[in-house]
């Protein structure tokens, strides 16, 4: 594969994570309520990550990388929930 990518199952995520992310900034125009389920995504795949290698091997497809990189998108998209587009108002 590429040196930044160890397998192409990561090089897979990360292309349907950037693009999901265009596509949700772009939905935030509707509500912030998209980024939940980026963050919902994300997290669950952290944990998911964190059991498999707890209790197995990842093979593949999950790594240390995988924690990292998905806890930082859902810290993003922890982020983009809470910001305001418009000022407060007194």
């Amino acid at each position: 594969m590429t040196p930044l990518f160890s397998s192409p199952y990561h090089f897979a995520w990360f292309l349907l994570s950037m693009t999901v992310l265009v596509v949700m900034v772009l939905a935030s125009y509707y509500g912030r309520r998209w980024f939940m389920y980026g963050f919902l995504g994300h997290a669950i795949v952290v944990i998911e990550t964190v059991l498999v290698l707890a209790f197995g091997d990842g093979g593949q497809v999950y790594s240390v990388h995988c924690i990292w990189f998905n806890g930082l998108m859902a810290l993003l998209y922890w982020k983009l929930i809470g910001t305001n587009s418009e000022p407060d108002k007194e």
